[in-house]
């Protein structure tokens, strides 16, 4: 992979279901994101640091492919959800209060 457009699709290709989940993680229009992907701006560039936490990675790792890809690799046992975790943790809180209530039930918090 040779560009930072390269490396940010690649990452939004492994962690997001459709591209339009990702735009509005980073609370952009999807299609502005399908600009960046077909090379027609680079106005990502202004968006790194929110495109790298969205994409759980580092703006170095965007910028160069050098360095970990993925945040978690960089930093180990300092407290921070994975992208998974803060997924689930999403779902969590955009579900009904119903199902909130099961999930503390089977968790044993309530």
């Amino acid at each position: 992979m040779d560009s930072i457009a390269e490396r940010i699709f690649a990452l939004v290709d492994e962690l997001y279901p459709e591209q339009k989940a990702f735009a509005l993680a980073i609370g952009e229009t999807p299609s502005k994101v399908s600009q960046w992907r077909i090379g027609v701006t680079k106005s990502y560039n202004r968006r790194l640091p929110q495109i790298a936490e969205a994409l759980n990675t580092t703006t170095e790792y965007l910028l160069t492919g050098n360095g970990p890809k993925s945040k978690a690799a960089a930093v180990s046992n300092s407290g921070t959800l994975s992208l998974a975790d803060r997924q689930m943790l999403d779902a969590y809180q955009q579900a009904a209060p119903e199902l909130q209530a099961a999930v503390r039930r089977v968790l044993g918090l309530e």
